[in-house]
This record gives C-alpha cells, sequence and structure tokens, in this order.
C-alpha cells in the first residue's frame, strides 16, 4: 500500500504488471470495496514533456480552433 485516506476513504495500491488482473479480482471481492480503478501509468509515454504541444492539455482561454 502507497497510501491510505481514513478521511476520504480511499487507498493507493501498487502491484506489478504480471499480478494486476488476480489482484484487481481479489480487491473487488472483498465486501468494504465499492469501486477499483486501474493506473494508465503503463501507456504513458516518459518523453513526452510538451503536454500542449501534444494536444493534451489546453488552457481554459484559449479558443477551439
Amino acid at each position: 500500500m502507497e497510501y491510505v485516506s481514513k478521511k476520504m476513504r480511499y487507498v493507493i495500491l501498487y502491484t506489478d504488471e504480471e499480478t494486476v488482473e488476480q489482484t484487481l479480482k481479489k480487491v473487488n471481492e472483498l465486501k468494504f470495496v465499492k469501486h477499483v480503478s486501474y493506473s494508465h501509468w503503463p501507456e504513458i509515454d516518459p518523453d513526452m514533456s510538451d503536454l500542449k504541444a501534444a494536444g493534451i492539455y489546453k488552457h481554459e482561454t484559449e479558443e477551439d480552433e
């Protein structure tokens, strides 16, 4: 477990890619778990430094082109 927030009632849990499916299934089966989210971290390009140029980030004041 990386982080636990008792006040907001959530946990950040990291696991190996090889065991993701098993872990998600086991955590989802716990009676007190309402939602499980999968991180898309492995899909993110680590070399991307300019989010605006990639079209991912747009400032609110910019108009649609």
